[in-house]
């Protein structure tokens, strides 16, 4: 599968979902990729591509590089550059060498006349590249593109579409703590910082896209190459353009760029978009190879999904470690793991990042395991924050980045503030712990659609029909080629807070059922309410439980014969403590219902 086939895998749903003769404006793909990445490329093929499948729909495409000022106005930009003596500014190509009133007019007037009654024709221009020995100058009108009725889909592409401005702490932080003798470090850092301001003018552009597409490539420096291979293609075809020299100067004055928002993008897309990011290495080749089992087992779409998903994992214990390393070799856009702990000497029995060497004993653990979680898969981007969870429960800025947070080894009170943010920004939350033999799993997913192919049965499936307290049938449709019922379910969860007290348990199982309930139910539940003691080695006072035991049977209206002594002296040994099988078990669980 090569970009245009995912790409029109993951526009087309999109298209197929979109009531055109209803909308109010066209669909809008933005596609963004280094030089000679093949975003030109992407953008015709899948203009084309979409035409075949979508005969009645107009669809249009253009570039940015469509908008750049007229030679006239750049060699002015060019003039004031020199003077300051800022050579990223010193030729087309960066923020503040396009005529933005022009692009925002074009993109307004598109919009507009999607439900104007009267079509107003549109004139987009065409950049030619070679004018000028390469410098470049905006063609004639003649060979602009004539848009004159309404268009349906926009493709977008632009080597910087998606770069947000960085806050002037950043761009300082970044260029200082960047190498003296680097590419960032030779432009002067208020010449980048006049970049980065320029760039703020972009961002409405950006706010046009519905949905985005992002070429990441394995590392930047394979620019050079791609530039070098693009021009000399372009040589070939038009007679003239840029010498080897010429096309690694070029490419400098956009390396900056890079190194300030192009991983950033990458990682995270727009967060108002859709987004598909799609790694390639030098020779522009994707990495379906790398994932070639799993797309086989859960599928393509699935996949890509996993592809642009933004995951907060909370402790790195041996559930958050098994769970870390699954998520990982799945293929995750994105893991931020978040844990302040330092290691302590029964973390090696089931923490296999870990190094084998007590002298890390007392030292904080991310920054001793981070580099071999990235040696699983370098392809997934990977960040870890050492800064304690009470000092970060109410920041709901830091939270709403994620699209999903697992968090592990939790107090209830932490649980339950955890659950309160999460709930608030509508971010489905898994909460997980283990002691010993027994583990369990939390889970607020709010709200989750689950689309299943049935047999009919004997009395048809009505929609709206409730199945259980919390799940609704949503939608049936008839697959004819199967002869099977395509069935939607909603389901409606529960805040973590109500399953801390629910009595809904009794009311779910019929009495034979009730009466064989496990007794590490209420026992798990009774270890929430009580104060995990620092000594790993330390015993949970058997009658202190018992007593909290039966108050959890009494609270959740089961039998309290399900409380054995047996399990009590299981559950008084083993609170607390980590079992690498279980961790194993209950780490693969969470990686393969997050995939689900």
């Amino acid at each position: 599968m090569n970009s245009v086939e995912l790409s029109i895998e993951f526009i087309s749903k999109e298209i197929d979902s979109y009531e055109f003769p209803n909308a109010t404006k066209p669909l809008i793909v933005g596609i963004s990729g280094p030089q000679g990445s093949g975003k030109s490329y992407l953008a015709t093929n899948l203009k084309v591509e979409l035409e075949k499948s979508y005969p009645k729909l107009n669809i249009v495409q253009f570039s940015m590089d469509d908008l750049y000022l007229t030679k006239e106005e750049q060699d002015k930009v060019t003039k004031t550059a020199i003077e300051s003596e800022n050579k990223l500014l010193q030729g087309r190509g960066l923020p503040g060498t396009h005529d933005l009133q022009l692009a925002l007019e074009i993109f307004q007037a598109l919009i507009n006349n999607y439900t104007l009654p009267s079509w107003k024709q549109i004139e987009i221009p065409f950049y030619e590249k070679t004018a000028y020995n390469g410098i470049g100058d905006r063609a004639e009108k003649s060979q602009w593109q004539i848009i004159d009725r309404p268009v349906d889909v926009i493709i977008f592409e632009g080597w910087f579409n998606g770069f947000t401005p960085l806050g002037p702490e950043q761009v300082e932080a970044t260029y200082f703590t960047s190498e003296v003798s680097g590419i960032l470090q030779k432009s002067r850092y208020y010449h980048v910082q006049e970049i980065n301001d320029n760039l703020k003018m972009y961002t409405k552009l950006w706010s046009f896209f519905d949905k985005f597409i992002v070429l990441c490539t394995d590392s930047i420096s394979n620019v050079y190459t791609w530039r070098l291979q693009q021009e000399k293609e372009l040589i070939k075809q038009k007679g003239s353009g840029m010498t080897d020299e010429l096309v690694e100067i070029f490419v400098d004055r956009y390396m900056p760029m890079y190194i300030l928002y192009y991983q950033h993008i990458c990682s995270t897309g727009l967060p108002h978009c859709s987004n598909l990011m799609i790694s390639i290495d030098l020779d522009r080749k994707i990495e379906i190879a790398l994932y070639d089992r799993q797309i086989r087992l859960w599928g393509m779409a699935t996949q890509l999904r996993l592809r642009s998903t933004k995951i907060l994992i909370i402790n790195l214990g041996a559930v958050g470690t098994e769970t870390v390393k699954n998520l990982v070799l799945g293929g995750l856009n994105t893991i931020e793991i978040l844990d302040d702990s330092v290691v302590k000497p029964e973390d090696f029995a089931g923490q296999f990042f870990l190094p084998n060497d007590d002298s890390i004993i007392g030292k904080t653990k991310l920054p001793l395991v981070v580099d071999r979680i990235r040696e699983l898969n370098n392809r997934v981007n990977l960040s870890i924050k050492t800064e304690s969870l009470d000092n970060l429960i109410g920041d709901k800025e830091y939270f709403k980045t994620f699209d999903l947070v697992i968090a592990t080894e939790l107090d209830k009170q932490m649980i339950l503030n955890l659950n309160d943010i999460t709930r608030e920004l509508n971010i489905p939350l898994y909460v997980s712990g283990m002691h010993g033999m027994f583990a369990y799993i939390l889970t607020d997913l709010i709200e989750h659609i689950s689309v299943s192919e049935m047999e009919p049965g004997n009395q048809p499936r009505v929609v709206n029909t409730k199945i259980s307290r919390n799940k609704i049938i949503a939608k049936v449709e008839y697959n004819e080629k199967t002869t099977k019922e395509i069935v939607t379910i909603r389901d409606e969860f529960s805040p973590l807070k109500d399953i801390f007290k629910s009595q809904e348990l009794p009311k779910q199982l019929n009495k034979r059922q009730l009466k064989r309930l496990s007794g590490a139910v209420p026992l798990i539940f009774a270890l929430f309410e009580l104060v995990r003691d620092e000594d790993p080695d330390a015993i949970v006072d058997v009658e202190i439980l018992n007593v909290k035991a039966r108050e959890i049977c009494k609270l959740f209206n089961i039998p309290v014969e399900t409380i054995t002594p047996e399990y009590l002296q299981l559950f008084s040994k083993q609170a607390f403590t980590e079992f690498a099988p279980v961790s194993a078990v209950i780490g693969g669980a969470l990686a393969q219902d997050r995939v689900q």
